[in-house]
């Protein structure tokens, strides 16, 4: 069985995460739907909460404070996979260019 390894996330508008793996695959994945359970899930709803997420241990999940989290593995089944030569119009890319 393949552990799969979070290497980088980064919060998108509308409740979006790009997640890279150690693998080069990238993910996003929406949290709207889990916003709308309730409970404990309704912090992320704060916009300024959401952009709060930060790597779990050895990149196995994410996480949030007050004990909210998502494994790796979890997250990129549920996760819509990107293509290699698209980037979402909302995330930040740094182009660099050769001399």
């Amino acid at each position: 069985m393949k552990i799969h390894k979070i290497i980088d996330v980064k919060p998108l508008a509308g409740h979006r995460i790009q997640l890279t793996y150690s693998d080069g695959t990238r993910f996003i994945n929406s949290f709207e739907e889990t916003i709308q359970i309730g409970g404990i899930f309704r912090s992320l709803e704060d916009e300024e909460f959401f952009r709060s997420v930060k790597l779990g241990a050895r990149g196995r999940s994410i996480e949030w404070p007050g004990g909210i989290d998502f494994c790796a593995d979890a997250l990129r089944l549920s996760g819509k996979m990107l293509d290699s030569n698209r980037i979402p119009k909302d995330s930040r890319q740094t182009i660099r260019l050769a001399n």
